[in-house]
């Protein structure tokens, strides 16, 4: 399975014809003709930032030319010009090939399990601060993967993306946020990243306390607006 992710501003005000609209299309087709398939989709927004994360097997490049063909993905993208910050002609193919291009993030690390693709998709973004990226993101590559069980939680899978200032997890979980979030308090691997990225975040956030941690997640974690799975 393939997991990448697009990052898009939106308008300031709005928020609520964006999530209106990203949480009620229809399902697009989920098989192109050479057999990649589309496994899922979650979108998440926090803020004036959207998030849209793709899974499917096969080759990126076949996906984006098989959902930018399909009429309802098609339509989707007419409403949503309206309320991007960097609009572009969705009639014009080189113009969506662009804006595609310009809005895909890198994957700084992925880490997958035998549960992968069982769970409900969350998205935390890092607050980090102008200038810290480069630094953010180098922590966040090379760090341990967190445990895989919090309790009755299992994390099934987890990927880190950036784009530019922007750095996000997206993880899913069979289970409860709260939970998870006491497990990773009490884990040495999380305390760790988080005293390496002491001082690169807007805000003060103790990563060894189930507290703080709460309070990172609180303030951080991105609104679901629509997860979903083929066949669901």
């Amino acid at each position: 399975m393939e997991r990448h992710a697009l990052a898009f501003r939106i308008k300031p005000g709005t928020q609520d014809q964006v999530r209106d609209l990203l949480s009620g299309y229809r399902a697009p087709a989920l098989e192109a003709e050479d057999g990649t398939r589309l496994l899922g989709t979650a979108v998440f927004l926090h803020g004036d930032l959207v998030v849209r994360v793709m899974e499917f097997e096969g080759e990126l490049g076949t996906v984006a030319r098989h959902l930018s063909a399909d009429p309802v993905i098609q339509e989707v993208e007419r409403g949503l010009i309206p309320h991007l910050t960097d609009s572009y002609d969705p009639a014009d193919a080189a113009q969506r090939r662009e804006f595609f291009a310009r809005r895909l993030t890198e994957r700084l690390a992925h880490r997958g399990s035998a549960d992968e693709g069982k769970g409900a998709r969350h998205a935390l973004l890092y607050p980090v601060k102008p200038g810290m990226a480069d630094v953010a993101a180098g922590v966040l590559a090379a760090a341990e993967d967190p445990p895989l069980k919090a309790g009755s939680t299992t994390l099934c899978g987890t990927s880190v993306f950036r784009k530019g200032d922007v750095l996000v997890r997206v993880f899913e979980i069979d289970g409860d946020v709260a939970e998870l979030v006491a497990g990773l308090a009490r884990a040495v691997e999380v305390h760790e990243v988080g005293r390496r990225m002491a001082g690169l975040f807007d805000g003060s956030y103790d990563f060894t306390t189930a507290a703080g941690l709460e309070k990172f997640f609180t303030d951080n974690l991105m609104t679901t607006v629509t997860d979903r799975r083929a066949g669901a």
